[in-house]
């Protein structure tokens, strides 16, 4: 079975770059890729075929462990060779990644996707916007905090095992 073969998706729906298996809405609310053998070995176990040749994939949830509110939406990503179409490796992608690779520039050093007002779940392309990591926390926390780093002082802290060394 062939897992990269040219499709036409509908408009808002773009190929990625990167991972040409799969196609990227430009609300973010829909992700496909094409199927493979394991799809017609055990048929609609991931999702139906649509009608022009692709799955809708299930969004899973990852990110802020300690506050499940800081969560957002990911997919899990199969890495093939496109010549012997042999499974590399899985990895989890964030689906506002996705859009922007697919719907925006590439960054710039430093920066970082950051959502707009519509929140962290909202992964259309008009929500998305790249920044500074500063930037992104500030609107993530709603409001700007300072980073203040505890600095060692050398010679100091609970390192610091020349006393008693020097008693013994």
């Amino acid at each position: 079975m062939n897992l990269f073969p040219d499709l036409t998706p509908p408009e808002g729906v773009a190929q990625h770059p990167v991972f040409k298996r799969y196609y990227v809405s430009m609300d973010g609310e829909s992700i496909y890729r094409t199927p493979g053998d394991y799809d017609l070995k055990y048929p609609g176990r991931w999702g139906e075929i649509n009608e022009w040749g692709t799955i809708k994939l299930n969004y899973g949830l990852q990110g802020n462990n300690k506050d499940k509110k800081y969560h957002y939406f990911c997919v899990n990503v199969s890495h093939h060779n496109p010549i012997t179409q042999e499974r590399i490796k899985y990895t989890t992608r964030s689906v506002h990644l996705m859009v922007a690779d697919c719907w925006m520039r590439p960054p710039t050093l430093g920066e970082e996707i950051c959502h707009g007002s519509k929140g962290h779940r909202c992964n259309h392309v008009d929500n998305l916007r790249w920044g500074t990591h500063t930037s992104n926390m500030s609107e993530t926390r709603g409001r700007l905090k300072t980073i203040a780093r505890r600095r060692r002082v050398k010679g100091t802290g609970v390192g610091n095992l020349a006393p008693l060394i020097n008693e013994v």
